[in-house]
């Protein structure tokens, strides 16, 4: 058993504890995440809380003995092949007992044979796996339909709320938005310096599981560091296998946000004549496959559904979690930490923070499950006279109606992208916002609202 981690409450407990209270489940669940994101955590948590007895087997650090019984001609004879494994684990767990297959990358074949066992009856599955290492080999093994596949994000703000003890704050924030009511600017204030530590540590709950057991934020920075590196470690080995660029890509992606370059077209380093070859375009969708990064199409489109209208030529890609790209970005020495900390918790670091917010709320919407695009356009400039391109950071679906999100990061600004929109397209309705540091404004035309709203907004 793996060191028991600080439990962290998570919003998709809810639905593990559904399915395992449900009495004519036909199929096992699928944890699915980036390395360290606490799928593990999750496992045995419900192992632990729902069920009277479980079993326990990770297969990263498993016996030869116990991978090789996931055979296909061993699932013919399941009386004798539960006997061996029980056997060889030291455990016959009660019927109806919670079987956890962590770490499942690493003996695809018990993936393979969930059909089986679930068919079976005798008990309950769970398997958790690092999608780098699943994607990478699950070519070679027949997907069972009988999976159901939850993944699972770094902590959304309310849940890193929650973390910090806060269990009611962010809800009773948004009740006054949803009744026409202000948020002080103190409560506004309060909540932007929790947001800006959210910023920094992440979601990751090995690094705010750090923070709470030191108190150190250099310990925080460390298990950042840690996870990154993990993480650089799985794309190395999977671009020697399939010859992709994945890590290159990951590399460049905190220099392409502080740049704010309108595309990642180019990634320099790659020796390819054309930038969009098949390679890139592999490597840039095994990024976003395996939630390590999210790429984030342009939509040339907005008048039918997003996905079917993306331009592929065009893309953003941001981190899976802002706590690990601000560590990467800032690369800080252990002497640097605790000043560089500081700065950053308390809005004074001087970062150019446009690349970081836009990661942030690409972070919040991803957590809530919306795949957005962005878009831009161009129109004649009145000043000048001449063609001027406009960009809307996201946009998307919600509820069949165009949702129109410009990020801001400072307290004047202009929002030209939004404002010319029904300019550009009178035809097309959409409901507009601004997402950043300002506090909650309804207008006319467009909502203002503060970036720590996202995990609730009703758009």
């Amino acid at each position: 058993m793996k060191e028991k981690e600080i439990e962290f409450e998570r919003k998709i407990y809810p639905t593990l504890v559904s399915w395992a209270k449900n009495p004519n489940k036909d199929s096992a669940i699928l944890i699915e995440g980036a390395r360290r994101v606490g799928k593990t955590t999750l496992a045995t948590k419900l192992a632990k809380e729902e069920y009277d007895d479980y079993l326990y087997i990770d297969f990263k650090i498993a016996s030869e003995s116990v991978k090789k019984l996931f055979a296909s001609e061993r699932m013919a004879d399941l009386d004798d092949f539960f006997q061996e494994l029980f056997l060889l684990l030291g455990k016959t767990p009660k019927p109806g007992s919670l079987i956890v297959f962590d770490e499942v990358q690493y003996c695809l074949h018990a993936r393979e044979d969930i059909k089986y066992l679930v068919a079976d009856g005798r008990y309950d599955y769970l398997e958790t796996g690092s999608l780098v290492s699943i994607l990478s080999n699950e070519e070679n093994i027949q997907i069972p339909s009988e999976e159901t596949i939850i993944y699972l994000h770094p902590l959304d703000f309310e849940e890193f709320l929650w973390a910090h003890g806060e269990k009611a704050t962010l809800s009773s924030i948004y009740a006054l938005v949803k009744n026409n009511k202000h948020i002080s600017d103190s409560v506004h204030q309060r909540m932007m310096a929790l947001f800006r530590k959210y910023m920094v540590l992440g979601g990751m709950p090995k690094v705010l599981a750090n923070l709470k057991k030191t108190n150190s934020y250099l310990e925080a920075e460390k298990a950042k560091r840690e996870i990154l590196e993990l993480y650089k470690q799985d794309l190395r080995k999977y671009d020697s296998k399939h010859g992709t660029y994945c890590e290159t890509i990951f590399l460049d992606i905190p220099a392409q946000l502080a740049a704010e370059r309108e595309s990642y077209r180019f990634i320099p380093g790659l020796q390819e004549t054309d930038a969009r070859s098949v390679k890139i375009i592999k490597s840039i969708e095994a990024l976003d496959d395996f939630m390590l990064a999210e790429v984030v199409y342009r939509s040339p489109d907005l008048s039918s559904f997003l996905e079917t209208r993306k331009d592929e030529s065009f893309y953003k890609l941001y981190y899976v979690d802002t706590g690990l790209l601000l560590s990467d970005l800032l690369s800080l020495s252990e002497g640097e930490v605790t000043d560089a900390y500081a700065k950053l918790l308390s809005g004074t670091s001087g970062i150019n923070m446009g690349g970081i917010m836009e990661s942030l709320v690409s972070q919040g919407l991803t957590a809530r499950g919306i795949k957005k695009y962005y878009h831009f356009y161009s129109l004649v400039d009145e000043e000048s006279n001449k063609q001027k391109r406009y960009e809307i950071d996201f946009v998307f679906k919600y509820r069949l109606t165009n949702i129109l999100i410009e990020v801001k990061t400072s307290k004047n600004y202009k929002t030209q992208s939004l404002d010319r929109f029904h300019e550009k397209y009178p035809n097309i309705k959409g409901r507009q916002y601004v997402v950043g540091i300002k506090n909650y404004k309804r207008e006319e035309t467009k909502t203002t609202i503060p970036v720590y709203l996202l995990p609730l907004m009703e758009f």
